[in-house]
Formats: C-alpha cells, structure tokens, sequence
C-alpha cells in the first residue's frame, strides 16, 4: 500500500485594525522673532554680556534713562552684586513697545536678607531688533536696595558718596565705586549671614545698623 503524504492545513492570520486613530500630538507655535529678541536681551544681562546685549539694538536706538555708552559699567555694577531676571513669560501686544515680558529679579543683597525674587514687567520696542534701550532702575529691589545702602551708611560712611548718588536713588558707575559694590556686598552677605535672626525679622534694618 503506498503512503500518503499527510496533509498540511495552513492556519490564516487576520490583524484587527483599531478603529480609532490617537490624536496627533499638539503643535507648539514658535515664538515671534520679537519675543525671541527679548528673552534674548535677558540671556545677555544675565551674562553680564554687554556686546551680546548691544548687538539686539536698531542702529537707531534711543533711550529714555541709561545710554548704550553706560551699559559696560552697568553691567559690571550688576555683576558685582550679583543681579539675576528669571523670564516667567512674554507676549506680543499693540504700540511701539509692541513686546512685554514678565520677569522675576533676585539679587546678592535681597538673597542674603531672605527676601523672595520680586516680580516685574518690561515693555520692549522691537522693530528689527530694539529700538528703544532698556532702561534699569535698583528700585526693581527696592527694599534690598534701602537695606543695603542703610548698611553701608552704618559700616561705611566715608564711602557713602564715593558709591551712592546725590539722591540716594542709584549707584555711583564708576571703576572704584564698582570695586567697593563688589568688596561690600561681599561683607553685607557675609554680615547677614551670622546677624542673628531678631534683628532681622523684629526691629528695622535702619535701627539694627545704629541709624535710628
């Protein structure tokens, strides 16, 4: 008797298709070209980067407060003592200053006495770059910068016009006042590092420093 071969049954496969599709994931609109110029003037002050800082102005800049010509001396006054902004968000809006962005601002002095960065906003004009140069004022602190210049009339009173102006409202922005910003925002931060606490949180820092 001749052998059958045995018969082979294939099996079929069939793949179920979903029947749903996942939602494609959300496009993240880029950012405008003037929004990037402004978070990227914040990239550079926090730098201390003057060139970088001065090459996002219009060939046409103007200012309403500090000159590009003081920006070197600025930026190392900031950098002495030790300012830092922390960009929260910024958005496009109607007018020449047509960019705005909110920002928190922390600094050696507000950090040594325990203070939380301050918020703040800056209105840009961005055509092409920034038209009108950024103004600073130390008021952006305001409660660190009474502090701070209380302490030095305590500590340093000899040294009191050589680093605060006439009106008590700004630094002094030359190359020794820069020097003695540096050497005593050390020594403030040192200071309030082993003041003890009930000096700090119960009595005002005018009388703790002998100015009352």
């Amino acid at each position: 008797v001749a052998a059958t071969e045995p018969t082979t049954t294939s099996a079929t496969s069939t793949t179920t298709l979903p029947t749903t599709v996942p939602n494609p994931t959300t496009a993240v609109e880029p950012e405008s070209s003037e929004i990037s110029i402004a978070r990227a003037f914040f990239d550079a002050r926090n730098a201390y980067d003057v060139e970088a800082a001065t090459a996002l102005f219009t060939p046409d800049h103007h200012h309403h407060g500090i000159s590009v010509d003081m920006y070197p001396a600025l930026f190392d006054w900031l950098r002495a003592t030790s300012w830092r902004w922390t960009v929260d968000e910024c958005h496009m809006k109607s007018g020449d200053a047509n960019t705005s962005c909110r920002y928190q601002v922390e600094n050696a002095w507000s950090r040594a006495i325990g203070l939380a960065p301050a918020p703040g906003a800056i209105s840009f004009e961005i055509w092409g770059g920034i038209r009108a140069v950024p103004d600073f004022s130390v008021h952006q602190l305001s409660e660190a910068w009474n502090t701070v210049t209380d302490w030095i009339r305590a500590s340093h009173p000899t040294e009191v016009g050589s680093m605060i102006s006439a009106s008590g409202s700004a630094p002094v922005l030359d190359a020794r006042s820069i020097d003695l910003w540096r050497s005593y925002t050390q020594e403030f931060v040192e200071f309030h590092a082993t003041v003890a606490p009930d000096v700090e949180t119960m009595i005002s820092p005018r009388l703790a420093y002998g100015l009352e």
